[in-house]
């Protein structure tokens, strides 16, 4: 199960989709819509709906969409593909500032009229890029953003919000940051979908009515890895120590697992255990929606998301970030198993319906609507 959507995501023309829209012009009379998309599969889950959902974007606004890779796109000689009405763009976030302007400016000169459009693929919350991009944009799109905006204004403890709290926790020392985001640009932040829109994971929620239930002998899974910078690294950590602290659990543990295995233990788990990352949706939390676990992971109530996946108690169990509540709540959940049937039931209705009924297409109406 989902072990090949972790394969040939080193060509783009090995994507789900792609293939019979690269390399080829514009021909439709409306409006022309430009993907240009940094090859690796984190990124791809955003760009992949605008792929699947392709015909829908056609009826309804007789859009026609062509995608090509961002190290094509960004080749001095490179000029297939221009005069588009909207261009949606990817970079990575360790991108160059001179490099940045240079692409923006780039698009701009191929593409004189279109509105611009920047989609965020990165794990943290923060809007590092902002102040570059600001001038360029009608739109930055981001998996999710925090719900008090006036914090993205303000300078943190680290690069990241995690970085911050982790820090004060840990007690480690980090430098003051600024990302120096321009009060204009937050008006133009938009939501869109997550992880839950790559591809398989699309599909198998739309063919599989409801969440996999039955017998789950695995109390908790949590294959977890506690390699990394400093504050995440500790964090992870103590997630690992607390669970290990509670006294007769079943568990699956440990790391380095093939997929099917992993997929297949969670389906066999009553609870997944999905700490934070180094931003705070995880693959592991769709993962777990998708076998049936119920979620169980620091709170998300300062986040705001399309759809909301992370509503505590209905789709998901929220704990403290300092993990101060996780023996409670484990053992709560072990033995609350209509509890546990009807959250992880709500999770996967909530991405299975915003799927089935095509509200992507509709969450990206305002792409076609002019500033």
């Amino acid at each position: 199960m989902l072990s090949y959507l972790y394969k040939n995501y080193e060509k783009l023309n090995s994507w789900p989709l792609v293939s019979a829209l690269t390399d080829q012009s514009f021909k439709a009379a409306g409006p022309k819509v430009l993907l240009i998309t940094e090859p690796n599969r984190i990124s791809y889950n955003q760009v992949y709906p605008f792929l699947y959902y392709r015909d829908l974007f056609r009826e309804k606004f007789d859009a026609e969409i062509r995608i090509v890779t961002l190290p094509e796109y960004s080749a001095e000689n490179y000029c297939k593909q221009h005069d588009a009405d909207v261009v949606l763009f990817q970079t990575w976030f360790t991108i160059d500032k001179c490099e940045l302007v240079s692409l923006v400016e780039k698009i701009h000169k191929l593409n004189p009229s279109a509105d611009l459009h920047f989609l965020d693929s990165f794990a943290p919350t923060d809007l590092r890029l902002a102040k570059t991009l600001n001038p360029y944009l009608t739109s930055y799109i981001k998996k999710s953003l925090l719900k008090e905006k006036s914090r993205y204004l303000k300078p943190q403890v680290g690069d990241t919000n995690l970085m911050e709290y982790y820090s004060g926790l840990f007690d480690l020392e980090e430098d003051t940051v600024n990302w120096h985001v321009p009060e204009d640009f937050l008006p133009k932040l938009k939501l869109g979908p997550t992880f839950f829109t790559g591809p398989c994971i699309l599909e198998e929620f739309l063919e599989k009515s409801h969440a996999p239930s039955g017998d789950k002998p695995i109390d908790v899974h949590a294959r977890l890895a506690a390699n990394g910078s400093s504050w995440y690294g500790k964090m992870r950590q103590l997630s690992i120590d607390k669970l290990g602290e509670i006294p007769g659990i079943s568990t699956a543990t440990g790391t380095g697992i093939p997929r099917p295995r992993f997929m297949k233990e969670l389906e066999n788990s009553k609870i997944c255990f999905s700490p934070f990352g180094y931003g705070e949706i995880c693959w592991r939390d769709i993962e777990a929606v998708l076998a049936g676990a119920v979620l169980l992971k620091p709170s998300m109530e300062h986040l705001e998301m399309a759809p909301h996946i992370h509503e505590a108690d209905s789709t998901y169990i929220a704990l403290n970030w300092d993990y101060s509540d996780l023996e409670e709540k484990v053992i709560h959940l072990i033995g609350a198993e209509e509890e546990r049937r009807k959250i992880a039931e709500q999770a996967y209705q909530t991405i299975r319906e915003y799927l089935a009924n095509n509200a992507f297409v509709d969450q990206f109406a305002y792409l076609f609507e002019k500033s």
